[in-house]
């Protein structure tokens, strides 16, 4: 039985939902959840104004509601149903096709962006299917960005040249203009210099899996998505935890050739996230936004620098260990895992590669919190970039404004220019 007829025999909440049949050369379905947005068709043209890939590509739109929405946020989801058919209705296309999803009456403990993001998903593994194309891409992003006009074309170079499972694929927020407020874009700065320094400060631990995992800029091959049972239904941070199932797989990789550029909006529609947090900080007048101490991604890189002693010489590594990593790893069991990860490896190799199952991006987070919780400060982004361009790049940045730290750290992160 075909994986994707298993995961949609497991997995689907609702049944098909396009009666009309796929292009035999579809190759790329791109996701779009939609709940309570003032504007759908900046997005519909964005994709419609990119180079056209040498496959079919077909756009989901998944405009959603809770059972219980409140009378406004149910007629503005019908003003984007209009503007979508009206939009769709004046940009016919062989190559593109454009498809309104509607769900208005979801269970209120799911309803949100997570369950969104599935029907959309699960709706490409039924367009899918239907061709029998186990390889086809599954893109996601969001009603409020834009796109390179070389998004598609760079999907698809990327999922058909190499073996790709799954990518992050590259985004900067707008920095300036006159849509938002200066100090809603002295926020967005902040955030995004956040993102960035928290990837880039793992990645000196030698974490392997250390990459971004934002909803708005990832694809998935859809036999993929399907092996690791889906999207889930959370209302926030849905893509971090979809993707953590993903990244260990290998084969992840980094689409730094295109970009998607996010809004940099406040927004209600989530408990946490860029939206929340930009939302936040101007309720708190404040800009500055604080972030994890680099003393703590330190501690993991002196720990996970002696992961090979931990395969040969356990005792002798964890005498090694300073707090608060050291209570840290008492409370989550260390040793009682230790001795299943050595029980079960017989090479270096091996060990390291389960032992990062265990340690994966979760625990990183939760080391983060706790020793920041029971022992470290958080500090202001700008002071803790300025100390990784310090400690890791010889730059001194002491000078530098937060927009130049940030424009520093994307250079670092994505290495070319568009």
């Amino acid at each position: 039985m075909s994986v994707l007829l298993q995961y949609l025999n497991k997995h689907a909440l609702f049944p098909n939902q396009i009666n009309i049949p796929p292009s035999h050369k579809l190759g790329i379905v791109v996701v779009i959840p939609c709940f309570n947005e003032e504007n759908i068709t900046t997005i519909l043209q964005s994709i419609y104004d990119c180079h056209r890939p040498q496959c079919d590509v077909e756009v989901l739109v998944v405009i959603n509601s809770p059972s219980d929405a409140p009378a406004n946020v149910l007629e503005t989801n019908r003003a984007r149903m209009h503007d979508f058919y009206q939009w769709a209705s004046q940009h016919e296309d062989q190559q593109l096709h454009y498809y309104l999803l509607h769900y208005p009456s979801l269970p209120p403990k799911d309803a949100g962006v997570g369950l969104a993001r599935k029907l959309g998903m699960d709706q490409a593994v039924y367009r899918f299917l239907q061709i029998n194309h186990e390889q086809g891409i599954i893109a996601n992003i969001d009603a409020d960005c834009t796109c390179s006009k070389n998004y598609l074309t760079s999907i698809e170079k990327l999922f058909t040249t190499t073996k790709t499972k799954a990518c992050s694929i590259r985004f900067e927020h707008p920095i300036e203009g006159t849509l938002f407020s200066s100090k809603n874009y002295d926020a967005i700065i902040q955030y995004e210099l956040y993102l960035h320094y928290y990837i880039l400060s793992l990645r000196k631990t030698g974490h392997p899996f250390a990459y971004h995992t934002i909803g708005s800029s990832f694809a998935v091959r859809v036999s993929e998505y399907a092996l690791q049972g889906g999207m889930n239904k959370r209302k926030a941070g849905e893509d971090f935890y979809f993707l953590q199932k993903i990244i260990p797989l290998g084969k992840y990789t980094e689409l730094n050739d295109t970009c998607v550029y996010p809004s940099p909006r406040k927004s209600e529609r989530v408990p946490f996230g860029t939206g929340a947090s930009i939302t936040k900080m101007l309720n708190n007048k404040n800009t500055d936004y604080y972030t994890y101490n680099i003393q703590a991604f330190e501690d993991l890189y002196l720990f996970f620098k002696q992961i090979l002693n931990l395969h040969q010489a356990a005792e002798v590594a964890l005498l090694n260990i300073n707090e608060p990593l050291k209570s840290f790893l008492d409370i989550n069991n260390f040793s009682t895992h230790l001795a299943e990860i050595q029980k079960n490896t017989s090479t270096s190799r091996a060990f390291i590669q389960r032992f990062f199952r265990w340690f994966n991006a979760f625990l990183v987070l939760k080391y983060m919190n706790y020793s920041h919780e029971h022992y470290y400060q958080r500090k202001p982004v700008s002071d803790m970039a300025k100390a990784y361009l310090k400690k890791h790049e010889n730059v001194d940045a002491s000078t530098f404004t937060p927009k130049e730290l940030l424009l520093y750290f994307r250079k670092l992160i994505y290495t070319n220019d568009l």
